[in-house]
């Protein structure tokens, strides 16, 4: 396992997206399908109303099986909207075919009912990498650390294993993550 603590995050970015362009389309559907069938047994996902997840795209863990359990289940969903300004909203959807294609080429609904954060029981993040510490790597957009500032509520993020690290540079603005979902492990991190 790698320890990245010493290097700039832009260095880092550029070796896990590397990473990444090794690992199969396969792959990232298999963990999303096994971080899912975990999460939904957790009592954090059994006992929240709202949900908060994130839409994945073919290089992350695919979220789509939490959606549609979460629809199934009748949970109040969220997903996602992104703003050119640095600003990301939660909005309520209802079926999945709300969603198209958004300005970061993620798919997201274009209308819908924004949710404030303190309205989330609990949220699923991306990340490209994490730490086991629960140091969080993003894409670099700060969309998810002004977001998780905001929460007061639990939440996970979803990494493919081979993309955990010992290490990640950390930031002032960065905000940890208490629980990792992989599709082979969970990982509660203490701060």
């Amino acid at each position: 396992m790698q320890n990245f603590s010493h290097q700039s995050k832009q260095q880092v970015r550029q070796q896990i997206r590397q990473q990444i362009g090794n690992l199969s389309k396969e792959y990232f559907f298999h963990s999303g399908q096994e971080i899912c069938k975990t999460l939904c047994s957790l009592s954090c996902y059994k006992n929240a109303h709202t949900i908060f997840s994130y839409v994945s795209t073919d290089t992350e863990p695919c979220t789509f099986f939490l959606l549609k359990q979460a629809l199934k289940d009748n949970k109040r969903l969220a997903v996602p909207k992104t703003y050119k300004n640095g600003r990301m909203e939660a909005v309520v959807i209802h079926s999945l075919s709300e969603l198209s294609m958004g300005q970061f080429g993620i798919l997201e609904p274009q209308k819908g009912e924004y949710l404030s954060p303190y309205e989330i029981d609990f949220s699923l993040i991306p990340c490209i990498s994490m730490s086991i510490k629960g140091q969080r790597l993003g894409h670099g957009g700060g969309y998810y650390d002004r977001f998780l500032a905001q929460l007061t509520t639990s939440f996970a993020a979803a990494c493919c294993g081979q993309l955990l690290t010992e290490a990640l540079p950390v930031e002032v603005h960065d905000q940890p993550v208490p629980l990792i979902l992989t599709e082979k492990s969970l990982l509660f991190c203490t701060h």
